[in-house]
């Protein structure tokens, strides 16, 4: 059919236009979701605009939660942020992962330069890095539609109008493909799959019209120049389409043997291999060259030359197969056979260097790979049968399994013969697409969005190859069936109830924000790393800007080793020399992500000598202290909890701990908090820092004969001024347990030497209990801070609830 009179036929375009407008009134329901969301627990957020940020917000803090806690999309707006802040168009370094050295960039630019074009339309945001943010918000969505419209357009000039509408409603409509667009999580899966249909479509179109003895070089140049784009932008999913177009040809090539030698029926393999051949080595050099030309490295993970020389030698020995499927054994000439077994070498040694090498390449997946979407609520696992096991027989399920029936149906057709000569190979190349995807979806999650994309052009393909009339209706109205109990599981965030009740994953994000932020205000420039689970790095720098090691990433194997010598070293001295060399801030310990333990087992033999199984038994080296932080309890989930380390100059048996017990008595961890009490009062009887956590842990079990005995204690070392040495944070505490115990006069005195050192830094250093009764008792002292300023900044340390209560 014409172009022309495609456009003519006005109401075939109803199906795509009103795909696309409830696809539309989706994602707005998202994003809506998505906003309010982001709106919780932000009484605690330091959120100051800062247009020279990479962010929008001082210290790169960020506030929009990423729904399903991708690991991916944190790192493509971060990169894409920091590749507008330093004004290039190729990042190649970034300095969060593998603290503080960084890490090479290896992702291509594609999906990052697809995420800044949409900022330049997305809202009003005064800085680059907001606009960014809200530009993460409708990427997907605007490639999604994009894609609807352009497989509805190409099928319905190639193949008609119910076809067009039938893709339409299977690529808009199926529950992985629409899933995997969500609002507020960018990533370069949507792209890929786009890109996919852009290399099918026209290779599908060729082999039909070579099939019908027209010219075809322009559809396989097409095809063969979106699988070049394919390549560059998702090695893991171009790779797969080369093979299933090799493949998917061959069969085609296969259905319609006989029917006659002319050469002009061979498929022009060449073109299409050259086509993307070129691409791809344009693109590799584009994207590395000058200073990233790395040829021994032969990393395979992403766009490399040798991509482009296996492409032709799969095109050399497609052209042989083909040939010999149309002229039998005339075709095996020595020349023939030394061209296949040339083009099987070529071909063959991706996966032999691949295995020479160790690398997965092609095989391998990124961090969202074990995501099936990102609609709330839809579960993802590391495999389809462990998916299988939890979401049998859910709508989710039934949305995956539904669709299939149209490949079973192709099949049935195919093998009875009954399709029309010019169609079955189209369809034949089309099923073969369908099963490689099926192969890679049964490994990775992921997948099934490619896998619905390549269902609904095989549907599609089958519309006019079957009887007109109530037969292709039927077929319609089964594709819109299909996708029926995908609807069951992403229709009721359209219910703006609905939309409010939130899913653990939520809870976790908002809770990480706030440690983010609460990390981002304790760290300074040159002192800022964490050790963290690797899922949990990404959303502390996402959200607070704060730098950290072990990352999920695979460029960051660097910044995961160190991870591991740190928790798995089995001496203070080892693991002090380790953090220093890496300028490590703080550990981080979370109740929902014990990976930590994990680290300590690849690093160790004997687990329970390692540094993280210290901090497990409260046993932490005299460089960490740990620090109450007071997470958000996320209604109607448990609360989640992290027990947070920071590292501190070497301190002395009595202080290290002084500072535990006081933190068991703050986190009302009564039993061990009266258990350092005791050590304390036998091992260190003279200590005034001991006797002062003794008077606070007392006070906090409301033990008065054992508060008024420490108070006791401590005036003689206040009346005889042999207080000198004490470290800051504890001065302040003996300022509030003197005042506490009703020495007025010598609670003053302290107050004033706290006010004669005070700054930020020394601020920092107690924690929020203890500095909200400080700024308590100076006021009631009227001691004022020197300077306004860090008045100021003392109270903004406190959570929003304290300070109402000042």
């Amino acid at each position: 059919m014409k172009l022309t009179a495609l456009l003519s036929k006005a109401p075939w375009w109803i199906p795509p236009l009103a795909v696309i407008a409830l696809v539309w009134w989706s994602d707005c329901a998202a994003m809506q979701r998505i906003d309010y969301v982001s709106g919780l627990h932000t009484q605690d957020l330091h959120l100051t605009p800062d247009d020279g940020s990479v962010s929008g917000f001082a210290g790169g803090r960020r506030r929009m939660i990423i729904p399903a806690h991708s690991s991916e999309s944190f790192e493509w707006v971060v990169q894409t942020q920091r590749m507008q802040h330093q004004d290039v168009w190729r990042l190649k370094q970034v300095d969060y992962d593998n603290a503080p050295t960084g890490r090479a960039v290896e992702s291509p630019s594609a999906y990052r330069w697809w995420l800044a074009t949409v900022a330049n339309f997305a809202g009003d945001a005064s800085s680059a890095g907001g606009r960014i943010e809200n530009a993460a918000l409708i990427a997907d969505p605007v490639l999604h539609m994009a894609l609807i419209l352009g497989v509805a357009v190409f099928v319905g000039w190639q193949w008609g109008g119910i076809a067009a509408g039938v893709a339409a409603i299977l690529t808009g409509l199926a529950l992985p493909v629409l899933a995997s667009y969500y609002p507020g999580v960018p990533g370069d899966r949507g792209l890929a799959t786009a890109l996919v249909a852009a290399s099918a479509l026209p290779l599908l179109a060729g082999i039909r019209s070579q099939q019908r003895g027209r010219n075809s070089h322009l559809f396989f140049a097409v095809a063969g120049l979106a699988n070049g784009l394919l390549l560059w932008v998702s090695v893991h999913r171009g790779v797969p389409m080369l093979i299933g177009s090799g493949l998917g040809g061959l069969f085609a090539a296969w259905l319609v043997t006989g029917k006659t030698n002319e050469p002009s029926k061979a498929f022009p393999w060449w073109t299409w291999a050259v086509t993307g051949a070129v691409a791809v080595v344009s693109l590799y050099l584009l994207e590395y060259a000058p200073d990233r030309l790395d040829w021994k490295a032969q990393r395979l993970h992403q766009a490399h030359p040798l991509y482009a020389v296996a492409w032709l030698g799969g095109a050399v020995l497609c052209g042989q197969v083909q040939a010999w499927l149309r002229e039998g054994k005339a075709a095996w000439t020595r020349r023939n056979i030394a061209k296949s077994v040339g083009g099987l070498i070529v071909v063959a040694a991706i996966p032999v260097i691949m295995r020479v090498t160790g690398q997965s390449g092609f095989l391998g997946a990124g961090t969202s790979a074990q995501h099936l979407g990102f609609v709330p609520g839809l579960s993802s696992a590391s495999s389809f049968s462990v998916w299988l096991k939890s979401a049998g027989g859910s709508a989710a399920f039934w949305s995956l399994a539904l669709p299939l029936g149209f490949v079973a149906a192709a099949l049935w057709h195919l093998m009875r013969k009954s399709l029309a000569e010019t169609e079955r190979g189209a369809i034949g190349a089309a099923f073969v697409f369908v099963l490689v995807g099926l192969g890679f979806a049964i490994v990775h999650l992921s997948w099934w969005c490619t896998v619905g994309v390549l269902v609904a052009i095989l549907t599609a393909l089958l519309i006019p190859a079957l009887p007109r009339g109530k037969t292709q209706w039927i077929v319609a109205a089964l594709a819109l069936a299909s996708v029926l109990p995908g609807a069951a599981v992403w229709g009721p965030q359209l219910s703006a109830e609905t939309r409010q009740e939130l899913t653990q994953t939520d809870a976790q994000s908002l809770v990480e924000r706030h440690l983010a932020h609460w990390l981002s205000t304790r760290t300074d420039e040159y002192h800022s790393v964490v050790l963290a689970p690797p899922e949990l790095t990404p959303s502390l720098y996402y959200y607070g800007g704060v730098r950290g090691l072990g990352s999920p990433y695979r460029e960051n194997e660097a910044g995961f080793v160190a991870g591991v010598r740190i928790a798995s070293a089995t001496s203070p001295d080892e693991s002090f020399a380790l953090a220093t060399q890496r300028e490590l801030s703080h550990i981080i310990m979370p109740s929902w992500d014990d990976f930590l333990d994990e680290y300590a087992r690849l690093g160790a033999v004997q687990v329970e000598h390692t540094m993280v199984a210290m901090l497990h038994n409260w046993l932490p080296p005299r460089w960490l202290r740990p620090v109450h932080v007071a997470l958000p309890n996320v209604e109607p989930f448990d609360a989640l909890s992290a027990v947070v380390f920071e590292v501190v100059e070497t301190q002395d048996n009595a202080t290290a701990l002084s500072r535990l017990g006081v933190y068991f008595a703050e986190t009302k961890q009564t039993r061990f908090a009266s258990a350092i009490a005791q050590t304390l009062t036998d091992s260190f009887p003279s200590d005034l820092g001991g006797l002062v956590a003794q008077a606070q842990i007392a006070a906090a079990l409301s033990n008065r004969p054992r508060f008024e005995a420490a108070i006791r204690a401590i005036i003689p070392y206040v009346e005889e001024e042999r207080d000198g040495d004490l470290l800051w944070d504890r001065r302040v505490n003996l300022a509030n347990v003197l005042m506490l115990g009703q020495q007025e006069d010598y609670a003053r005195e302290q107050v004033q030497y706290c006010m004669d050192e005070v700054d930020d830094y020394w601020l920092k250093s107690v924690s929020v209990p203890t500095l909200f009764r400080f700024i308590i008792l100076c006021r009631s002292l009227d001691e004022p801070f020197p300077e306004p300023e860090l008045e100021t900044a003392a109270i903004n340390r406190l959570p929003a609830a304290w300070r109402e209560r000042l």
